[in-house]
């Protein structure tokens, strides 16, 4: 018999018919588990059209929001991103991020829609005012145009301005 030149080497246990040892290896690399909280790639997760459709109206709602219709884009992006979020729940970390932007984007389309509404809310009222105030000039434009600026410049410093006919 010929003497192992490296010394006497531990022979692995044989607790299978394979020959490998079955038992877990202690204190070295793991195989990370999958999340069960992660789709698999390919899955379809339910929720994630609806973030998607959040985020693009979010997005198109705060380009418009100077308009009525900015603020009703925003709203349908804040109702499909809090549904979004509802069948996102089981799964953390798919399309979370579309659904919470689409909620912001669209909360602050509704903001902007409500203050444009607002500041064209006024100019308009300002707009009949001046209209109403100046109607006795409509056969001179010329009158009619320096009428209408002294109101409204009178409005927008908050001063009464009586128009004499001379």
């Amino acid at each position: 018999m010929s003497e192992n030149p490296y010394g006497n080497t531990p022979q692995p246990e044989q607790n299978s018919h394979n020959g490998y040892n079955n038992q877990a290896p202690q204190g070295g690399y793991q195989m990370p588990q999958p999340n069960a909280y992660a789709p698999m790639p390919g899955q379809k997760v339910p929720g994630e059209g609806m973030s998607l459709a959040a985020l693009i109206l979010g997005i198109l709602g705060f380009l418009s929001g100077w308009l009525v219709i900015g603020g009703l884009l925003g709203l349908i992006a804040l109702i499909l991103g809090i549904m979004a979020l509802r069948k996102l729940k089981p799964y953390p970390m798919a399309g979370r991020g579309k659904a919470i932007a689409g909620i912001i984007l669209g909360v602050l389309s509704i903001l902007a829609a409500i203050v444009m509404a607002f500041f064209w809310s006024v100019a308009i009222n300002i707009g009949f005012e001046a209209a109403e105030h100046c109607k006795e000039y409509q056969d001179n434009p010329t009158q009619l145009e320096q009428c209408i600026t002294d109101y409204t410049d009178s409005k927008s410093k908050g001063v009464d301005v009586e128009i004499s006919n001379s």
